[in-house]
């Protein structure tokens, strides 16, 4: 991964809504090229005293992040596709 530029933050003061932007900004830095599952797996990744479990609740809590994330799975084919989709902009 390697392609965010996020700066860092104090991981106490760590919410959903941070959290989200966060991930939203270092995909669309990286110009489209990495997903949202790499986003959140390069934070892990980057800030190893945060547990999983931690960024799990925080994805839960933000339905708008959430479902980017589901897309990707469905897209990796991690998850089955709940519906077709018309490729629409």
């Amino acid at each position: 991964m390697g392609v965010c530029v996020s700066e860092t933050i104090e991981l106490k003061m760590l919410n959903s809504a941070t959290f989200a932007k966060m991930i939203t900004d270092d995909v669309a830095n990286s110009g489209n090229r990495i997903t949202y599952l790499d986003a959140v797996e390069d934070f892990l990744a980057r800030n190893d005293e945060v547990e999983p479990e931690t960024i799990a609740s925080l994805i839960q809590r933000n339905q708008k992040l959430k479902a980017l994330i589901y897309d990707d799975a469905e897209m990796l084919n991690l998850v089955e596709k709940t519906s077709a989709k018309l490729p629409i902009d």
